[in-house]
């Protein structure tokens, strides 16, 4: 009979000499939330089925499926496929024996797209699920959903990629706990969110605690997440701690997300301007945003950054949504940094504005389906002494969501799982 105890003594010696030897890191963008940028693939989604506000985590055990959706507006050359692949927590794609992961194929033609309905732009609307009953999930981890054209997968003829995290938690995996906070360090007192965690091992026999690998997220974006914590402390029953006050665990708080809506284009929405139509085509311009980076927090509903496809006109929102051309402007002096719109999901890339010395304002345009979304300006850092802003601040007091994910190497079967995905609101902790 294999000694535990032993086992788990000599994990903690080495989880008490790694600690104070490994420092926090960003996410890797290997295979990342990806659009091929030469094809025409617009509003992309991945989501909970029955839930368009939610990211793509699936519970192992639950009889959720998550939901991928997405327009072309030229039809490929090739039926398009998906292929799903394994990963490590930094998303490289490991050596799992596929048939030790799934249950039915890794590989499948999507089916047949449908037509868009009552809408000026053409395009077809496809959909998939997974699981399905083709492809189920067994064991949870990180796996990365490539949509590509052809049956056989290559990199050349990959279209879309997605990060899907499936998880066992409790009784089956883990369990965590976090605490947020206003920022511990004095220099980010006012405009940065800290996040404090602890993590209990006693639901799972973990025998390398070292290879407990923690993942925070704010808002489920991946951009911006943190890994790679190191634990303060363990407390007794196997509870690893991370309690900081040097920055590791600190994040821009932003400001709230600012808003538009297009559902009904026979009428100006929220935050619409002018609605005009040119040459068959919807314009929409919205007001003008303010640079609000020196200002104090103001307090806005908001969803977070996320977007909600909708057409009040007519039923089934995917296919009677149309396209419209969607004008941003920021009010502001010309900076000395680079300005980018941030608009909806992770797959929207974000647009580099431009300024306008006659309207003293950063302009874009985004091409965007119908609906409900959010939308911010991200300030990049023009030196390395300088800090991420935002046009409408930074403030400790903003709301947003945390997740932690927690991996664990499970050395029986020789690859990362996911023990748990933990989500907690700076205003309910």
């Amino acid at each position: 009979m294999r000694n535990t105890s032993t086992i788990l003594n000599s994990s903690i010696l080495a989880l008490l000499l790694w600690i104070g030897s490994t420092s926090f890191a960003q996410i890797p963008e290997t295979n990342s939330n990806f659009v091929h940028p030469d094809y025409d693939y617009f509003s992309v989604e991945a989501h909970a089925k029955n839930a368009a506000l939610s990211g793509p985590f699936l519970n192992l055990f639950s009889n959720d499926a998550i939901q991928f959706e997405f327009d072309v507006f030229t039809s490929p050359n090739d039926d398009l496929h998906y292929s799903i692949f394994h990963c490590d927590p930094y998303w490289n794609i490991d050596d799992s024996n596929p048939m030790d992961v799934i249950q039915g194929f890794t590989s499948q033609r999507l089916p047949f797209p449908e037509n868009s309905i009552h809408t000026t732009a053409a395009f077809d609307h496809y959909r998939f699920e997974l699981p399905n009953n083709m492809t189920k999930f067994i064991q949870s981890g990180n796996y990365y959903v490539v949509v590509h054209e052809g049956s056989e997968y290559s990199e050349s003829n990959v279209r879309l990629g997605f990060r899907m995290v499936v998880y066992a938690e409790g009784l089956h995996g883990l369990n965590a706990e976090l605490n947020i906070k206003r920022a511990s360090t004095i220099q980010h007192l006012q405009s940065h969110q800290e996040v404090d965690f602890s993590i209990s091992l006693a639901n799972t026999p973990v025998y390398d605690m070292n290879k407990v690998l923690p993942v925070i997220l704010q808002n489920g974006r991946w951009k911006n997440g943190k890994t790679n914590f190191q634990p303060t402390y363990i407390a007794p029953n196997n509870v690893l701690v991370y309690d900081y006050s040097s920055g590791e665990n600190e994040f821009p708080g932003g400001g709230e997300w600012e808003a538009f809506e297009t559902k009904d284009l026979r009428v100006n929405g929220y935050n619409v301007q002018n609605n005009i139509r040119v040459e068959n085509e919807n314009h929409i311009y919205l007001y003008p945003s303010q640079n609000e980076m020196n200002l104090a927090y103001t307090s806005r509903s908001d969803l977070n950054g996320a977007s909600l496809i909708s057409s009040e006109l007519y039923e089934d929102d995917d296919l009677t949504s149309d396209y419209t051309y969607v004008h941003f402007e920021l009010n502001s002096p010309e900076l000395p940094n680079k300005v980018f719109l941030e608009c909806g999901n992770e797959w929207n890339t974000p647009a580099l504005c431009e300024y306008s010395e006659i309207k003293k304002a950063y302009q874009t345009t985004l091409y965007l389906k119908q609906g409900v979304y959010n939308y911010r300006f991200r300030i990049e850092p023009s030196n390395t002494s300088e800090e991420l802003n935002f046009a409408e601040g930074n403030h400790a007091a903003t709301e947003n969501n945390y997740q932690l994910l927690v991996y664990y190497y499970d050395r029986n079967a020789g690859f990362y799982k996911c023990g748990g995905v933990f989500t907690q609101n700076t205003r309910r902790n």
